[in-house]
């Protein structure tokens, strides 16, 4: 029998089992903390002899040692206490033992529930839209208003995936992609690899470089402490620096393929392909105008978003809000109906609740370490080996 590589779900726990094993092992230690209270604009500075309240100004960030503007705490980008430079500690050991490793998924999925709630809203929401074909629609849409100009075709659908990779996470929902533009490619003279290439390294580019994309960006700042939209300007650099390359790539190969179809990587399985593809040429979802008004529903709800948390500085609770409004417009445009909303919404959402699971059993390896009292010497020891090396500016 062959050993198979075990589930994320899996890899997790013995991640958490290790955690809770560290706390046998490593010697516990904290650091002073520097917590940032929005209401009353001050600090709390937790130390070893108690507690103490300062001013929420600059002056106090520079008199703890901390390089930070203050904004960044007034405008709730800074969430989590700070730990303060050189103030590491030990203290008495807290062990956890199995009881501690059985509550933390708990534990773990209670600090998350928010993220939790937003990833499920996301995944309900996507699959009412995928019910309708409103994507698959708009692709192929699309794609006959650039017959001719299949170029400009290359560039529009790597854009619009890398856009949806980068907002909501576009990834394998794109399988659905392939026999609609497939066919459209080979009859423009390109090889099946110009479309794959188009729609997969599109999804690629756009979740390495995630703007919004909660699955990754929104969960890893929120287990940091910081707000999602902090470093978004060089997320965003960076997203249309690859998305340059990648056309860039896409684009010197199809103009290689369509000027001489036997430097095509896959040539030898032309004949095949073409079989396979161009008898479904004619199968193309209508472009409908309840369709557009799902996907305008749709983006229309992370357009919101991304305002109100740049301008308004949200947070998940009005998150939350916006994709439940979002996702209940869209089911009335869809004419999907009150069971069929449903339905589709729970299918949607249960798609993600792996990923949910997940949240929670990531976040439980954290509890664990926190708990144990052994975070703050992971990173005292962590930072003191990196210490005095250079820094990038």
């Amino acid at each position: 029998m062959k050993a198979k590589f075990p589930t994320a779900q899996t890899i997790l726990i013995i991640i958490a089992a290790i955690a809770a094993i560290a706390t046998w092992l490593i010697p516990a230690g904290e650091y002073e903390t520097l917590a940032y209270d929005t209401d009353s604009r001050t600090f709390t500075h937790v130390s070893q002899s108690g507690t103490q309240e300062y001013p929420g100004t600059q002056e106090t960030l520079e008199k703890f040692g901390m390089n930070i503007d203050i904004k960044k705490f007034e405008e709730e980008k800074i969430r989590r206490p700070l730990g303060i430079q050189g103030t590491y500690h030990k203290v008495e050991s807290k062990k956890q033992g199995l009881l501690e490793f059985i509550y933390s998924p708990i534990k773990g999925i209670s600090d998350s529930i928010e993220i939790i709630l937003f990833v499920l809203l996301i995944g309900g929401l996507i699959g009412i839209v995928n019910a309708t074909g409103a994507f698959d629609a708009g692709v192929a849409w699309l794609a006959d208003r650039l017959k001719g100009r299949e170029m400009f075709l290359i560039v529009l659908v790597t854009l619009l995936i890398a856009a949806g990779g980068t907002t909501f996470g576009l990834a394998e929902e794109t399988i659905a992609f392939y026999p609609i533009l497939v066919p459209i490619f080979l009859a423009a003279g390109y090889d099946a690899m110009v479309a794959l290439a188009a729609i997969y390294l599109g999804s690629c580019v756009g979740t390495m470089c995630s703007t919004t994309n909660p699955f990754s960006a929104i969960i890893a700042s929120d287990s940091a402490g910081i707000s999602w939209s902090e470093g978004l300007n060089g997320r965003i650099l960076m997203l249309l620096l690859c998305i340059g390359i990648t056309l860039w790539y896409i684009i010197r190969y199809a103009k290689r393929v369509k000027a001489d179809p036997s430097k095509s990587i896959i040539f030898s399985q032309k004949e095949e392909i073409e079989e396979m593809f161009m008898k479904k040429s004619d199968e193309k979802p209508k472009f409908t105008i309840r369709k557009g008004l799902v996907l305008f529903c749709f983006a229309m709800s992370f357009l919101v978003m991304i305002f109100g948390v740049s301008y308004y500085h949200w947070y998940f609770e009005e998150m939350l809000i916006i994709f439940i409004v979002g996702t209940f417009i869209t089911g009335l445009v869809s004419g999907l109906g009150e069971k069929g909303f449903f339905r589709e919404f729970m299918k949607g959402a249960n798609d993600l609740a792996a990923v949910a699971l997940i949240i929670g059993l990531a976040r439980a390896v954290g509890v664990l370490l926190d708990d144990g009292l052994v975070s703050g010497t992971l990173l005292h020891y962590s930072s003191g080996a990196v210490e005095g090396k250079g820094t990038f500016r």
